[in-house]
């Protein structure tokens, strides 16, 4: 978690709510249920660099057609390598690090 904190706060594409953190506030509530959200998940570890695939959809979509997303993270270091949207709308497709 602390993780994204890091990365949105101090990255440039992140909006004013998400370096508020007001969205991960709500989520991260006790009675939060965000399940229904994340569809696939498939996690695979190689040395310290783990690759996390998944297809989820916005919590206020959740009967729309999901992203592919990929995120790469270092766990030796603690940080976010890379995040990619495959197939977000609004992505150019890749967010490099």
């Amino acid at each position: 978690m602390f993780m994204v904190c890091e990365l949105v706060k101090n990255n440039d594409n992140f909006n004013a709510a998400e370096v508020r953190n007001a969205k991960m506030n709500v989520s991260s509530q006790q009675n939060y249920n965000g399940d229904s959200a994340i569809g696939y998940v498939c996690v695979k570890g190689e040395n310290s660099i783990c690759t996390v695939k998944a297809k989820i959809c916005p919590e206020h979509q959740v009967r729309n057609k999901a992203y592919s997303v990929i995120v790469t993270v270092n766990e030796e270091n603690e940080s976010i390598m890379n995040v990619e949207c495959q197939d977000c709308a609004a992505s150019s497709g890749r967010f490099d690090l």
